[in-house]
C-alpha cells in the first residue's frame, strides 16, 4: 500500500533534477521512508525517486493512492466505465480500450450487457510503457 502526499516536499528526497521526470510529490511505499513520488514525461509510469536512484511502484496501487489522495476520484465505481468512458478518462479511442481487451491488458467487469471496465485498470493500462504502439504487459 502508498501513501501519496500532494504536493508534499519531494525535494527532501531527490534534490536534483532527474531528466524525463517529471515531480508530483511525494510517496511512502508500505511503510518505508517517504521518497518522490515522480511520472516519466514519455510513458507516464510513475515511479519512486529517492538519493538520484529510481525504483519501481506498482501502478495500480499507484492509482489508487492518487484516487484516495485526490477528491472527487473514485475508481472501483460500481458500474465500472464503459469503452467510451475508459477511453476518454485517458485520452484513447474506445477502439484502443477494445484492443486491450482483446490482447489481454485488460478485463472487463462480470455480468451480462455491454462490457465495463474499473477505472484502475484502465489507469493502470494507460500508464504502463507503449512498445510498438500497444501497453506492455506486466
Amino acid at each position: 500500500m502508498y501513501t501519496i502526499t500532494l504536493p508534499g516536499k519531494p525535494r527532501l528526497y531527490n534534490p536534483t533534477p532527474l531528466p524525463g521526470w517529471d515531480v508530483v510529490g511525494e510517496i511512502t511505499r508500505d511503510g518505508d521512508l517517504p521518497g518522490a513520488l515522480v511520472r516519466n514525461a514519455d510513458t507516464g509510469i510513475y515511479a519512486q525517486a529517492k538519493a538520484g536512484k529510481i525504483r519501481d511502484l506498482d501502478q495500480r496501487a499507484v492509482a489508487q493512492a492518487l484516487a484516495a489522495t485526490v477528491p472527487g476520484v473514485d475508481l472501483d465505481g460500481d458500474t465500472g466505465l464503459t469503452a467510451a468512458d475508459a477511453a476518454a478518462l485517458v485520452g484513447k479511442t474506445p477502439q484502443a480500450i477494445k484492443y486491450w481487451r482483446a490482447r489481454g491488458y485488460i478485463t472487463p467487469l462480470p455480468g451480462a450487457g455491454p462490457a465495463k471496465y474499473r477505472k484502475a485498470d484502465v489507469l493502470a493500462v494507460a500508464s504502463r510503457p507503449i512498445k510498438s504502439g500497444r501497453p506492455a504487459k506486466d
